[in-house]
């Protein structure tokens, strides 16, 4: 069976049936956050949207980040003006939901026919990262969210947290830290702005989580996101 992403259980009353007899298994997921994540640990051939219980256009462009494949949305309210906006956001397609199975699984099929092979050389690679909970979706739009809850982030604070995701399970030198943030060669005497970035993150991220069992600072050294 060849994995495709669901995004709102909605889709799952005879979707998965429709699309088994094509040889194709959903998964599904409940949230923008959740498809990320996912999209961030396995490769799809197509992600596919329930638009009217998610009300997730705002967050397209996340998905369109996050993943190579092609992005379907359905509704039950088609109008042109928000077939405008979902292909603006980053979906290849918008269509109204049919009440045939069938017809849905034919226009996705249709879909991945157009998009499928020419979408991987097309886009540039996905730029997702997650860890216990905590999910970074770099891009046009950089955003970051723990346990499904969005956390509000300055860029420095972002940039800082996605190096520390990016090098989990081992210790991230203060010095290349301090030049992957400002592309210059690290000084001691300026690292302090990057200190205290390092402190303001840490007390957003317990507001949700257990931060030293995150973060640790391995003093003298660097820091290191536990695995």
């Amino acid at each position: 069976m060849i994995p495709l992403l669901a995004i709102d259980a909605n889709l799952r009353a005879g979707f998965s049936a429709a699309w088994r007899l094509h040889g194709m298994d959903p998964v599904y997921v409940y949230s923008v956050s959740e498809a990320i994540e996912m999209l961030a640990e396995q490769e799809f051939i197509l992600v596919a949207v329930n638009e009217d219980n998610l009300a997730c256009l705002p967050n397209l462009q996340l998905l369109r980040d996050a993943t190579t494949a092609p992005i379907l949305v359905f509704t039950d309210y088609y109008t042109v003006q928000r077939e405008i906006e979902a292909i603006r956001s980053g979906a290849d397609a918008y269509s109204q939901w049919r009440t045939c199975m069938e017809d849905n699984v034919l226009f996705a099929l249709a879909l991945l026919h157009r998009y499928g092979e020419r979408s991987v050389r097309r886009r540039k690679a996905p730029k997702a990262l997650s860890c216990r909970g905590i999910l970074l979706a770099q891009g046009e739009h950089c955003k970051a969210f723990v346990h499904g809850t969005e956390l509000k982030l300055t860029h420095m604070e972002f940039s800082i947290l996605y190096q520390l995701l990016l090098n989990r399970g081992r210790i991230l030198p203060y010095a290349q830290l301090y030049e992957s943030l400002h592309r210059a060669p690290y000084m001691k005497a300026d690292a302090g702005k990057m200190f205290s970035t390092v402190k303001r993150l840490r007390e957003k991220l317990s507001v949700h989580i257990d931060v030293d069992s995150y973060i640790e600072n391995v003093r003298g050294i660097g820091y290191r996101m536990i695995h």
